[in-house]
């Protein structure tokens, strides 16, 4: 436990000091806190005037909201929620290696480097964070305690939709069991209601525009795939051929991979670390 908080305390401070774009976003946090990035994504979600697909992932905007009930400066906030999240991620993946691979010095600093280096042109991705931790908690409840996937499915609904992709290698490989389907049902029913509450025709990001142009400008674009070569060259791409592609974490890695190239935009890396996360015990 120890060692995974000093861990979680220097990666907090490295991907502060060694990000110019977070560090812009960190400094604006102690001199302007109203017009810190997090601060206005939180406020505006909760007020709803932001975008979609933002104005549907509130899980984030309330723990900046209850947080900042608390700790008035938004630096120290947001550098105790980044620190939080990185203790979680990497102790959940110490269990999760253990359970479906194994676990490796080598694997922990190839997750350290991704983690840093995934912010480079992206903002904090409190949602991306908080995801990564329920997708590991869900592969870790699904083979000790299904019935968990139940409350686990009602935080994700709320934090971030791409979670729906778990409950595909999760039917596939363990079947239609009551807890899975009750997880799903209650997923999908959040969701659709978030989407009927919470109307709006406005875009986070209205040049971007999802689907083959997505696809055309991600793979043209020289510095998204730099990024991503240097993401996930860690991995070690080429024995990608020995891994069994039956398995729910490939698949799930794979399907994650193909919608934020026709969604996303490839060169904020971090949309990645979730299928990095799953395939690195496999190596």
């Amino acid at each position: 436990m120890f060692e995974f908080l000093i861990l979680a305390g220097c990666l907090t401070i490295l991907q502060v000091v060694f990000q110019p774009h977070a560090w812009k976003l960190w400094v604006d946090a102690v001199n302007r806190p109203a017009g810190c990035h997090e601060y206005k994504v939180c406020y505006n979600t909760l007020d709803g005037s932001i975008g979609k697909p933002w104005n549907y992932r509130i899980f984030s905007a309330w723990m900046v909201w209850l947080g900042h009930k608390v700790i008035k400066n938004m630096f120290v906030l947001l550098v105790l929620i980044r620190f939080l999240q990185n203790f979680a991620i990497l102790y959940l993946f110490k269990q999760y290696s253990d359970m479906y691979g194994h676990y490796h010095q080598f694997h922990v600093m190839a997750l350290l480097v991704a983690m840093i280096i995934g912010y480079i042109g992206t903002d904090f991705r409190l949602n991306t964070h908080n995801e990564t931790i329920l997708l590991l908690l869900s592969f870790l409840f699904i083979n000790t305690n299904m019935w968990l996937l139940v409350p686990l499915a009602a935080v994700a609904a709320l934090n971030r939709e791409t979670y729906g992709l778990f409950y595909i290698p999760a039917f596939l490989c363990w079947g239609f069991k009551d807890p899975i389907l009750i997880a799903f049902c209650v997923f999908v029913g959040i969701t659709i209601f978030l989407r009927v509450a919470i109307r709006t025709d406005k875009l986070t990001c209205p040049q971007h525009k999802p689907g083959l142009e997505s696809v055309k400008t991600n793979l043209s674009n020289p510095a998204s795939l730099l990024n991503v070569f240097a993401y996930f060259g860690l991995l070690r791409l080429p024995q990608i051929h020995l891994y069994d592609f039956n398995s729910s974490i490939i698949s799930i890695g794979i399907i994650n991979f193909i919608c934020n190239l026709w969604y996303g935009n490839i060169r904020e890396t971090a949309l990645f670390i979730n299928p990095y996360i799953l395939l690195i015990p496999f190596l």
